[in-house]
């Protein structure tokens, strides 16, 4: 089975429509009971100026509108610029003023393969039924929305605790790492002649790097905490969307059903649709 893409389609369609004009194209030179407009439409249209035909062939409109072949050339002019649904106006009318000559039923043909319905005379059968609209039940709303605000209230009170802790951990961190090199630079001192025992500004290797621990063991608590809030935000949100698809759910399997009246994301009231 071969599949066509709608551009493929529309594009062998254009061309199908086109080579249906063709014989009447071909077999109707342009006469001199035309008006000059419409002469010289249909030779740019025969040139294959299609932007020209389409002016100039407006322009005639006036003198001319009841020539079907006017109405034809315009058409296939359309057609050609990929205007289909000013085409199918114009192949319409080409029909209407000549349906029993060779104009009108060229331009039947290319109505239906442009896929235009013309037999304007079979019943038009009856559009579907309105599908009903479903309003929602007010006090399901009315759950569902209070749920919804609690829980993003829970998120953005964890997200600002957590940013409040992480800030506080930070400070005391930073407090103690100075305290602890403080100490260290107090207590490294060496016995110089003459001088006597001076401080050193530069800390030993073990020092250096019992502070390194000391600052890697605070990113770690720090990144801990942020995992942990993290993970209380994302069951805060899964328990909410939860809770909303019980609200909601009709005919639960389990056969008890979440009352929405007094259900909140800590509190869940149930009931029994069976009177079990």
């Amino acid at each position: 089975m071969r599949i066509f893409s709608t551009a493929l389609m529309k594009k062998q369609l254009c061309a199908l429509t086109l080579s249906l004009l063709a014989p009447l194209l071909v077999a109707s030179p342009v006469c001199a009971q035309m008006s000059p407009q419409m002469k010289e439409g249909i030779t740019a249209y025969k040139q294959g100026q299609y932007k020209t035909a389409v002016t100039a062939l407006m322009g005639a409109l006036n003198t001319e509108f009841n020539n079907a072949k006017l109405h034809y050339y315009l058409g296939n002019s359309f057609v050609h610029l990929k205007q289909n649904d000013s085409a199918i106006r114009e192949f319409r009318i080409a029909y209407a003023l000549e349906p029993d000559q060779e104009v009108g039923r060229f331009s039947k043909a290319a109505l239906i393969n442009l896929g235009v319905d013309t037999n304007p005379g079979a019943p038009t059968p009856p559009a579907p039924p309105p599908k009903p609209v479903r309003r929602p039940d007010p006090i399901i709303a009315e759950a569902l929305e209070s749920l919804r605000k609690q829980a993003s209230a829970a998120r953005d009170y964890e997200n600002h605790a957590n940013e409040f802790l992480n800030h506080e951990a930070a400070q005391r961190a930073q407090r103690e790492l100075e305290r602890a090199k403080s100490d260290m630079q107090k207590n490294n001192v060496s016995w110089k002649r003459g001088r006597g025992y001076v401080q050193n500004d530069r800390l030993p290797a073990d020092s250096q790097r019992t502070l390194d621990n000391m600052r890697s063991n605070f990113e770690n608590q720090t990144n801990s905490r942020k995992q942990n809030s993290n993970y209380r935000v994302n069951e805060l949100q899964r328990t909410a969307d939860n809770l909303e698809e019980l609200i909601k759910e009709k005919n639960p399997k389990s056969g008890v059903k979440v009352k929405p009246v007094g259900t909140n994301l800590y509190i869940r009231n149930y009931e029994n649709p069976s009177g079990r």
